[in-house]
């Protein structure tokens, strides 16, 4: 190995502990999570949502999250677990994360919503466009 090549490996070595140093060193962001799992449907029950919610919940959590977790949760419960992850988000501010695992829908304008489980079927669901 030349000395021009053991330099160049040592000067990104460098560059890459100076770039680790200043990111540490950076004040970390508040960081909120709403993790909805849905499985309890009466049109066509899931067996992973709920579960996989907990997974992930565990997960960001390890990451650093304050993680919200909604299981099962019909409309009611989804528009206050949204309207509370909203309020953190302008209040705090920082990084937000919204996981949904259920049914959802895509309607004509391309707008996405997430589906509340059997316990209000029928009603309106929320657009997820409403998380943020």
């Amino acid at each position: 190995m030349t000395s021009i090549s053991l330099f160049r490996i040592l000067l990104r070595v460098f560059a890459l502990l100076a770039t680790l140093t200043l990111a540490h060193a950076q004040v970390i962001q508040p960081r909120e999570a709403l993790v909805i799992g849905n499985s309890d449907y009466s049109f066509d029950p899931l067996r992973n949502p709920r579960t996989d919610a907990e997974a992930m919940a565990k997960a960001l959590e390890e990451a650093g999250f304050d993680v919200t977790v909604a299981t099962d949760a019909g409309q009611d419960a989804m528009e206050q677990a949204i309207q509370t992850f909203s309020g953190k988000l302008k209040e705090k501010g920082g990084v937000g994360l919204f996981y949904f695992s259920g049914h959802g829908a895509i309607g004509e304008t391309r707008r996405r919503w997430s589906t509340p489980s059997r316990k209000t079927v029928g009603r309106r669901s929320p657009p997820s466009s409403r998380v943020l």
